[in-house]
């Protein structure tokens, strides 16, 4: 009886063994999977060209706006800059250089709202759109609001600043 219990922990030995090995196995797959997947997932971040950021409007006059935004870093060719009315119609695309980081967009409609994308793109790819919306009256009411403050902190001040204290 005790070589049969003898014999029954070798085997017991063995079928543990024998699925640490497949365990182990199965390990090593998954992680020879895992690395794959993230060279490949890294390997086409790589490759994506960043967005525009800092989205900007500023009224020029009653039906025009400068749209800037901040460049992204690293290569690209150029920016994408897609206009479209809020109420729909024709979407205006203006193709710009990699330098540039401001436009004036014309011939708007005061009550209308717009809704802005700007694309950096590179060769074959873009990427996510920085996007936007403005109408004209809101940046009109604005402007004015901001005058009004700065206006009204002049009135207060007697249009100076303070002298520094000279104790």
């Amino acid at each position: 009886m005790v070589a049969g219990k003898a014999a029954s922990q070798n085997l017991l030995i063995l079928r543990v063994s024998r699925m640490k090995v497949c365990r182990y196995k199965i390990q090593n797959w998954f992680l020879l999977a895992f690395l794959a997947v993230t060279v490949h997932l890294i390997s086409h971040v790589q490759g994506q060209v960043a967005p525009p950021t800092r989205l900007r409007y500023n009224l020029v006059t009653h039906d025009s706006v400068q749209i800037s935004w901040k460049a992204p870093k690293g290569k690209f060719t150029g920016f994408k800059l897609l206009v479209t009315p809020s109420s729909g119609g024709k979407t205006n695309q203006l193709t710009l250089q990699n330098s540039a980081t401001k436009a004036i967009i014309q011939g708007l409609i005061p009550d209308q709202s717009y809704a802005v994308q700007i694309i950096t793109y590179n060769k074959d790819q873009e990427s996510k759109p920085a996007q936007g919306q403005f109408r004209i009256k809101d940046l009109e009411r604005k402007k004015e609001t901001s005058s009004k403050s700065k206006v009204k902190g002049t009135e207060d001040t007697g249009g100076s600043k303070p002298s520094p204290s000279t104790e």
